[in-house]
């Protein structure tokens, strides 16, 4: 295997720092990595002040206010499929720069983000609050390829995102690019360390 072919690092350490695709992978990461947080966190806040509300006892919990906390969750959750979609679509693109075997594509993920770019599109039902594929199209690539064919729309009591996919496979996504970084970094300063050392 010639240097030409042979995978090479993702981070060079070198003073002229990060390339696009690395760059753009890493953006995508920190990104998506924060709206995990805040989808969790305002997750739990709308549970919070939908229960106050229905007991009764939350001291000023208005419709209005939950109605707020659950618009806040839908447009956040959609920003985080967008985001974690970029993100693996750059970390594709880094490895293959980097002559590396690309990590395998998480299931749903590109369906769904297709499903939020063109909901627009789809068929609303306003009872159960879902979306259901209108084209040719977005029953082969959208909301029709999805397992239920349907995009649920506001939160669903199994705590996925649409229905679909889990935090923790996003967070997974993330962290195998995070990870893969800090232990180049550990090796990194660990063959200086050894070269320094070595007085050579």
């Amino acid at each position: 295997m010639t240097s030409m072919t042979r995978p090479q690092p993702l981070q060079t350490f070198d003073a002229s720092g990060d390339d696009i695709p690395l760059m753009l992978a890493r953006s995508w990461a920190d990104a998506t990595f924060e709206l995990l947080n805040s989808s969790k966190e305002r997750r739990r806040r709308h549970h919070n002040l939908d229960s106050m509300h229905e007991r009764v006892d939350g001291d000023g919990i208005t419709w209005e206010a939950v109605e707020e906390s659950l618009r806040k969750v839908w447009t956040t959750d959609c920003l985080l499929i967008l985001s974690a979609a970029n993100l693996e679509a750059w970390v594709r693109k880094l490895y293959i720069a980097r002559r590396r075997r690309v990590p395998e594509s998480l299931e749903n993920l590109k369906r769904l983000r297709n499903a939020i770019e063109h909901l627009d599109e789809a068929d609303l039902d306003e009872e159960s609050w879902t979306a259901t594929a209108r084209t040719a199209v977005a029953r082969t690539r959208g909301i029709g390829a999805l397992p239920n064919q349907s995009l649920a729309i506001g939160v669903t009591g199994d705590g996925k995102l649409f229905g679909v996919m889990t935090h923790d496979e996003l967070e997974g996504l993330v962290r195998s690019l995070l990870d893969e970084l800090a232990q180049e970094l550990d090796d990194h300063a660990r063959d200086w360390f050894e070269f320094a050392r070595s007085g050579r």
